[in-house]
C-alpha cells in the first residue's frame, strides 16, 4: 500500500480546514513573514537573549492561550484553528525560540499571560 502525504496546514491546503480556518492560517503565516522577522535574530541567539517585542507582536496578534475560553483572555478557538495557526507561525517565523515559546504558551491556554 502506497503512503499518503499530507499536506502542511500552514500551506492552506489542507483538507482539515475550512475557509474561515484557511484564511485564518494565511493571515499567521503572513504576520510571522512580516513582523517576526528580527534583524537581530543572529546577534540575539549567540547572545542567548529572548525578543520580547516579538513576544508581545505574537500576544497583541492573539496567538498566546488560542484555545482558552475568551473571558480568560484567550481566543476559544477550536484544535484544529489553533494547530492550523501555530503551523503558520512556524512556517513564518524564523525565530524557532519565539515560535516554540508561542506555541507552549497557547497550549498551556493562558492568553492574558502573553500580552502583558
Amino acid at each position: 500500500m502506497a503512503s499518503r502525504t499530507i499536506p502542511p496546514m500552514s500551506l492552506g491546503i489542507s483538507p482539515f480546514l475550512d475557509e474561515e480556518q484557511r484564511t485564518f492560517a494565511d493571515t499567521i503565516r503572513r504576520l510571522a513573514r512580516e513582523q517576526l522577522d528580527d534583524p537581530e535574530l543572529a546577534r540575539r541567539d549567540a547572545a542567548g537573549e529572548f525578543w520580547a517585542e516579538g513576544w508581545r507582536r505574537c500576544g497583541t496578534a492573539g496567538l498566546c492561550g488560542l484555545p482558552a475560553p475568551e473571558k480568560y483572555g484567550g481566543g476559544s478557538a477550536d484544535r484544529v484553528t489553533t494547530a492550523a495557526a501555530l503551523d503558520a507561525l512556524g512556517y513564518g517565523c524564523p525565530d524557532g525560540g519565539l515560535a516554540s515559546a508561542t506555541c507552549r504558551r497557547s497550549a498551556a491556554g493562558s492568553g492574558s499571560v502573553c500580552t502583558r
